[in-house]
């Protein structure tokens, strides 16, 4: 303590001493001779050109960081203008991933058709290594006779990054969805056992997938990834379905980018004591990329093996800049090709009958289109074309009491097809999406009616944070009804609907949060499919909570 006092006086005391010495030599300086000041240059101000900055207004971008708590199982896709039959409710389905960011966390909720929901998610904090484990359940129990629902999952994922430049992802899970076939007159069929009306999927799947970037600036990449889906439903039924990927591309310059892929599917199905049936398809794509100044040019060879036949399927993209306007031209012919599997065909209907045989559907477009980035967020995009379906898979009532929905299978149905999108970031806190589809139904070679497809569906979703803690968000679906058909009856088209939902999120603090779903608000009572009516208006509440130790 003494010494630094004597610090504190001394280093005052010694700055005075110096500064009193200065002053008096430069005062001596001054009284002994003249003061001198040698211009040597002077000071020409000159204007020099500069390389101009240019600036685009461009919507805010997205912010795209993933979630700590995703695992990395592959979203059941089928490409059809078919909407699935969603009982859960859809901003539940929407949001819930995003909102649950943390290391540890619980979400517990509850509804008024007797909905427990329940989610739980941890994952590791290492950045080399990460673990990850989610578990979700959710049920329900509408207003009328059997009208259930219950759906439970587990996922595990493992994620290892060897170094910069190489990631490898294995994953399991289990999926379980249990319905009840309640879309049929009960005073007409007041005895039927409770076993014909479970209809029940269980789903274990199994990947693995390997990343690689390599060469100068990662020119060359490698992405290999296999995907095992073991399905056993209600009636003694089972399915296997495998896929496995192998893309490798390569930049050769600044312009062009040439590729060579390997996708391999096989599909299986099991129904009782008759024997299995199977599909494959293998595709080989050949596929180039060339964007010189404004264009950007895309194509493809694909050799497709399917039903032991081996057939050349082409695909070109063209897209042209005008300029700095942010108008963008747009032209092309796509072809896309997938097994109708019985996983995929559950995804969009869960009240089927299950096929007596497994078919390879392929869609070809041809469309031409317009996008426009304009500025403070603006973005639209419209194209309109032509599309040739084949071996599409269209749903009709089965027969008896109706409440299974029977799978036809359409040889080829042809369509105008309409799409588009207008999106607007108003603020990084506030954003509104939307897009519709809209089909119209040409000729078909085997049954008469596109039985099952939307011909239109329009999309909207904004989402709002008015201030630190609240998120809320608006989506609605609004489709025309599809044409149905029930045995004994003529054919039918469902009436057009609006199912809108309203979700809303507030954190109180680090650790709580509370949050609110109401799905079907107007309390519209519509049929996605024929017989099945919706569960009407209904909502779920609760409380999250993150284990994870505040910063």
């Amino acid at each position: 303590m003494r010494s630094n006092n004597l610090f504190q006086v001394f280093v005052p005391v010694l700055c005075f001493l110096l500064i009193v010495s200065g002053e008096n030599v430069v005062a001596q300086d001054k009284r002994g001779k003249k003061e001198e000041i040698s211009i040597t240059s002077s000071f020409k101000p000159s204007i020099v050109k500069t390389g101009k900055l240019e600036f685009q207004a461009e919507a805010p971008p997205k912010d795209t960081t993933a979630y700590k708590l995703t695992y990395p199982t592959l979203p059941i896709q089928f490409t059809t203008p078919m909407s699935s039959f969603v009982i859960k409710p859809l901003s539940f389905q929407t949001n819930e991933k995003q909102q649950d960011n943390e290391t540890v966390y619980a979400k517990l909720g509850f509804g008024n058709l007797s909905t427990p929901f329940a989610s739980l998610g941890f994952t590791s904090g290492k950045a080399k290594e990460q673990f990850t484990a989610n578990a979700d359940h959710i049920s329900s129990v509408g207003k009328l006779e059997d009208q259930q629902y219950a759906h439970s999952s587990l996922n595990l994922g493992y994620k290892n990054t060897l170094a910069e430049n190489r990631i490898a992802r294995i994953y399991a899970g289990y999926d379980k969805q249990g319905y009840r076939l309640y879309g049929y007159d009960h005073s007409r069929n007041p005895s039927l056992p409770t076993a014909d009306l479970r209809q029940n999927f269980n789903n274990f799947h199994l990947g693995a997938k390997y990343d690689h970037l390599s060469g100068e600036n990662g020119s060359m990449s490698l992405m290999p990834e296999l995907r095992a889906d073991f399905l056993t439903a209600s009636r003694e039924q089972s399915a296997i379905a495998l896929s496995f990927a192998f893309p490798i591309s390569y930049k050769i310059n600044e312009t062009f980018k040439a590729g060579i892929a390997v996708h391999a599917a096989m599909a299986s199905l099991k129904k009782g004591a008759l024997p299995s049936q199977s599909a494959a398809l293998v595709q080989v794509p050949l596929s180039f990329e060339y964007s010189p100044s404004s264009f950007n040019i895309k194509g493809s060879v694909i050799p497709v093996l399917k039903s032991s036949k081996i057939n050349f399927v082409p695909n070109l993209q063209l897209d042209y800049l005008l300029g700095e306007t942010g108008v963008k031209l747009q032209v092309g012919a796509l072809n896309k090709l997938d097994i109708n599997s019985l996983h995929k065909l559950y995804a969009i209907n869960p009240f089927l009958l299950t096929p007596d045989s497994l078919t390879i559907f392929q869609q070809t477009d041809y469309y031409a289109g317009v996008e426009w980035l304009g500025p403070k967020g603006l973005q639209l995009k419209f194209n309109g074309g032509y599309t040739v379906f084949s071996d599409l898979p269209l749903f009709i009532n089965g027969d008896g009491s109706g409440k299974e929905m029977k799978v036809l299978n359409e040889s080829q149905l042809t369509a105008i097809h309409l799409a588009g999108e207008v999106n607007y970031t108003f603020t990084p806190e506030m954003e509104f999406r939307s897009s519709i589809n809209v089909f119209a139904f040409q000729k078909q070679e085997t049954y008469s009616a596109a039985y099952g497809l939307l011909p239109l569906e329009l999309k909207i979703g904004l989402s709002w944070k008015p201030f630190k803690g609240l998120t809320t968000r608006v989506n609605a679906d609004l489709w025309s009804g599809a044409l149905s058909r029930s045995p004994g009856m003529p054919e039918k088209r469902l009436k057009g609907a609006a199912d809108i939902n309203l979700g809303v999120d507030y954190k109180l603090n680090k650790k709580w949060a509370l949050w609110v779903d109401l799905n079907n608000i107007a309390n519209i009572q519509y049929q996605r499919w024929n017989q099945y009516d919706a569960f009407g208006f209904n909502f779920i509440a609760g409380l999250r909570y993150s284990f994870t130790k505040a910063k």
